[in-house]
């Protein structure tokens, strides 16, 4: 029931502790805020939330850094309110969060949704629902599955397994 959204599976490119295939969602020489589809980037852990958003806010011109944000459920409810109005009018362009951003994020404008690794299918199609909601505009979800996800079965519990420990 949401035309608007299209759905899509990728393989990782690169390890899952690197961030890299993340870089991809970094338009060609972005100039203003605007250049930046507004987005919310799902992660697994509060660590690898802040990672990710320190790392591609680094990454982007020194005047749009701050419209990149981290959610997690340790900072303060000011903070968390603050930074939720911000991505609501478009202050805030991309937003880098766990699930505490899920729980009460209603922003109907969101372009993308990026869900970085492997996690229950029903929880990455919620996250995934969270692009969309204003059904004149196109979104997209993206999840970002590890190689191992797109291997025989066999093959993928022996791989994630050895990743699980190193990470």
């Amino acid at each position: 029931d949401r035309p608007n959204l299209a759905f899509w599976v990728r393989p990782m490119e690169y390890s899952l502790q690197s961030f890299a295939s993340l870089f991809s969602f970094i338009l060609d020489s972005p100039t203003s805020p605007e250049d930046l589809p507004k987005g919310i980037f799902y992660f697994s852990s509060r660590r690898a939330t802040r990672r990710a958003c320190d790392l591609l806010r680094a990454l982007l011109p020194p005047h749009l850094r701050k419209c990149v944000y981290a959610f997690t459920a340790v900072f303060s409810e000011e903070y968390k309110n603050k930074v939720m109005e911000w991505f609501r009018t478009g202050k805030v362009r991309w937003l880098f969060c766990t699930d505490a951003a899920g729980m009460g994020c209603d922003v109907p404008d969101i372009m993308w949704a990026i869900i970085y690794g492997a996690q229950d299918f029903c929880m990455a199609m919620q996250k995934g629902g969270q692009a969309g909601r204003k059904p004149d505009i196109k979104a997209t979800m993206v999840w970002l599955v590890e190689e191992w996800a797109f291997e025989k079965p066999a093959d993928a519990v022996a791989k994630m397994a050895k990743q699980k420990k190193r990470y």
